[in-house]
């Protein structure tokens, strides 16, 4: 569990504080199963959040265990305030059944955005990118930020859900306020950690650039083998206050 504290100095309607709870890279099918899911809703359950981000990896490869086990039902019992939103990452798509994982989540109660945009209760905007690895599995290419941002509003808090943590620069560049991101498991195994370290601005943790806050989570769920060394799997709490004094 990581917790951190914000400060969003833009005014989110009649909303002064918000807390985002954040569970990257849960891998859920065979190893991590219904059991494990279980007990990750009854852990958000208890933060209270008003909203639930699942910032990619969300199932792993194969939608058959996720529907076979009962784990739309399980996510049903979460029940945030302003919602449950989910972005692809790569393992949505290494299996080549990304549009059936999609329509379990959905059913699930959970809005998956692919380069989409929502307003939330007329008080900030929720980001969504594709995952940068789509390309390789079915020939499609996200589109970039600027486009996606092009129609905001900017005088709105605005937080980015981007699967892979890169692209830094640019988020700030563009005027996003909170990036949310996984992918890395902090290396999962040592010493691949140094490895993420070395590919990414920020691999793990927090990260201020400008007006622009990143958090990358290690994730609650394995690839492969369920064994960490090195790193330890978490869900994320950002509380956010919006304002300023």
């Amino acid at each position: 569990m990581s917790r951190y504290s914000i400060t969003i100095p833009k005014q989110a309607g009649s909303l002064k504080e918000l807390r985002v709870v954040a569970a990257s890279d849960l891998h859920l099918g065979t190893i991590v199963h219904n059991g494990r899911l279980l007990k990750l809703v009854e852990m958000i359950n208890s933060l209270q959040p008003d909203l639930v981000v699942l910032p990619g990896d969300v199932v792993d490869e194969s939608p058959g265990p996720f529907a076979e086990q009962g784990m739309m039902d399980t996510f049903r019992l979460l029940s945030p305030k302003y919602g449950i939103y989910a972005v692809p990452g790569n393992h949505e798509y290494i299996g080549r059944k990304s549009e059936e994982i999609v329509k379990h989540l959905q059913e699930a109660g959970i809005n998956v955005l692919r380069d989409d945009v929502v307003k939330i209760a007329d008080s900030f905007y929720l980001l969504g990118r594709d995952d940068g690895s789509r390309r390789r599995f079915d020939g499609r290419v996200r589109k970039d930020l600027e486009s996606l941002m092009e129609s905001l509003e900017r005088s709105l808090p605005i937080i980015l859900l981007d699967h892979q943590p890169s692209r830094v620069r640019e988020a700030a560049e563009e005027g996003v306020d909170l990036k949310l991101s996984g992918h890395t498991h902090r290396g999962q195994l040592f010493p691949f950690n140094l490895v993420t370290r070395r590919m990414y601005e920020l691999d793990w943790g927090y990260l201020r650039r400008g007006d622009l806050h990143v958090v990358v989570s290690s994730g609650f769920g394995t690839w492969g083998p369920p064994v960490r060394v090195g790193s330890r799997p978490e869900i994320v709490q950002v509380d956010i206050r919006f304002g300023g004094d």
